[in-house]
């Protein structure tokens, strides 16, 4: 009776644990290198588009009909939709090498937390983006339609 009770303690009191080797953490060290290449070229995209959307702001290009002010806004718009994911996976990066170098589980979660973020904002972004190309593909028909049971 005592062994069973003995066995019930270390089986209820026991947490999983998940053993991260060496090769892991080698390969999760150099994926962030290659995570953090990916944000810079994300702030430096986001940079230009500001740069870009100032620029047609101030001065009054000709661009197929389209106003520049329109142009100008879109692009700081979507500098605006490219900074979240960006400063997520920047976090990402610094809790990961911080878990990695510290073994420190806090900073292994928080990592997962915002990648977790990054992944979930870039789905919603593309299935709205879907969304709207099939309402301005459909719109487009009817339009095409509509113009020629008028013409």
């Amino acid at each position: 009776m005592e062994n069973l009770s003995a066995v019930e303690n270390t089986v209820f009191s026991s947490e999983k644990t998940l053993l991260i080797t060496e090769k892991i953490k080698n390969d999760l060290l150099a994926s962030m290198k290659w995570l953090k290449y990916f944000a810079v070229l994300g702030v430096i995209s986001m940079v230009f588009m500001v740069i870009l959307g100032l620029v047609f702001l101030v001065v009054d290009m000709p661009s197929n009909g389209i106003p520049s002010a329109a142009l100008g806004t879109l692009y700081i718009i979507l500098a605006g939709v490219y900074y979240y994911p960006i400063s997520k996976t920047f976090a990402q990066i610094k809790n990961t090498r911080e878990a990695l170098t510290f073994d420190s589980q806090m900073s292994l979660e928080e990592a997962s937390s915002n990648y977790y973020s990054v992944l979930r904002y870039l789905g919603i972004l593309s299935i709205t983006l879907l969304c709207l190309y099939v309402i301005v593909f459909v719109g487009a028909i009817i339009c095409a339609v509509l113009a020629n049971i008028i013409a």
